[in-house]
């Protein structure tokens, strides 16, 4: 299965934060030592979906996973996010923003 891009994850994404089902677990946390990256996490409890929002306010990405805790329920899911799915969020995020586009690098001359 091909990777969803960032692009058609945000559309999702946007539509997503209107839907009542939407729920915010994590919103502007800074992330990075050396750069300064925000990180948003949503959530649709009735499907599990998870949102991970990355952001250096000049340029966004998302990308999105469902649960891999299946015994959780969508009234539990409502208040809480799982433990397996916030270390899965931060993980994916990690990965974010290590393939984030930096500086253009010159080649020696």
């Amino acid at each position: 299965m091909e990777p969803v891009t960032s692009s058609i994850t945000l559309e999702r994404l946007d539509q997503v934060k209107v839907a009542p089902e939407c729920v915010t677990y994590v919103e502007n946390f800074r992330i990075g030592h050396k750069h300064n990256y925000w990180v948003s996490i949503f959530g649709l409890y009735t499907t599990a979906e998870i949102f991970v929002e990355v952001t250096d306010r000049h340029t966004t990405r998302a990308r999105s996973f469902f649960s891999r805790h299946k015994s959780c329920p969508p009234e539990v899911r409502r208040k809480e996010l799982p433990l397996v799915d916030v270390s899965d969020a931060f993980a994916l995020a990690r990965v974010m923003t290590r393939h984030w586009p930096s500086r253009t690098r010159h080649p020696f001359t």
